[in-house]
């Protein structure tokens, strides 16, 4: 996501960095950082009036696997230090006006719906911190490789339960916990890294959905559960 301009022009005494896909969740926070620690940065984003297929299959996932393999790989080729940094749910305050994929997830469990969910232990970590993780990578010296930052998790019914006065989420709708998986984000710790409480990410996240409307009717539509990530 972030990287070296090479060549690129900055002002006096400032390094300069790219930041691709600029205008996304956690690149938006992470420029925002980068700029308040007085870096140039150069960003890109794509361009919204370009055509292209609306009606596609769900490749995120395999996206997200495939990018980080080739992009480690090529840098064992040429010899060069690729990090890659591995976040779970992501939640926040959003710099944008559009409810993304992450709040919908949280939004759903604060207002209701007709889908099934499975409960499983959610891994969360909020975006502000994801984007000091990835200064912090960018910064040390002799990073490299994967690094998982999700370092607060939650279950499906402790998360309704934080929340008693929305409607919420039928708990009948939500399927028996299989397998909980634990992580762990000992390489970013080791490295100085730490984050806010879990219950502070939920509460800012929640009060900026508040803010922001999305926890209101949209428009008559019901509200649906992401499907992405009953597919985790």
């Amino acid at each position: 996501m972030a990287g070296r301009a090479e060549g690129a022009a900055a002002p006096s005494g400032k390094t300069a960095v790219c930041v691709t896909g600029a205008g996304g969740n956690v690149a938006s926070w992470l420029v925002k950082l980068l700029l308040c620690r007085g870096y140039a940065v150069h960003g890109t984003v794509r361009d919204l009036n370009k055509e292209f297929c609306r009606n596609n299959e769900d490749w995120y996932s395999v996206a997200k696997i495939t990018s980080e393999e080739v992009a480690l790989e090529h840098g064992r080729q040429i010899g060069l230090d690729v990090v890659t940094i591995n976040p779970a749910l992501v939640l926040g305050p959003l710099l944008q006006p559009v409810c993304n994929t992450s709040c919908q997830f949280l939004v759903y469990f604060l207002k209701g719906g007709p889908d099934r969910m499975r409960d499983k232990l959610w891994h969360v970590v909020d975006v502000r911190d994801v984007a000091g993780a990835l200064l912090l990578l960018y910064e040390a010296p002799g990073a490299s490789g994967r690094h998982v930052c999700a370092p607060r998790s939650i279950s499906a019914r402790d998360l309704l339960r934080l929340y008693p006065g929305y409607p919420c989420t039928n708990k009948e709708s939500i399927g028996d916990m299989d397998n909980p998986a634990p992580m762990t984000s000992c390489k970013l710790r080791e490295l100085g890294w730490s984050c806010r409480p879990l219950e502070e990410t939920i509460a800012d996240t929640v009060e900026f959905c508040e803010q922001a409307g999305f926890l209101g009717d949209l428009q008559g539509e019901p509200c649906r559960f992401p499907p992405v990530y009953n597919k985790i």
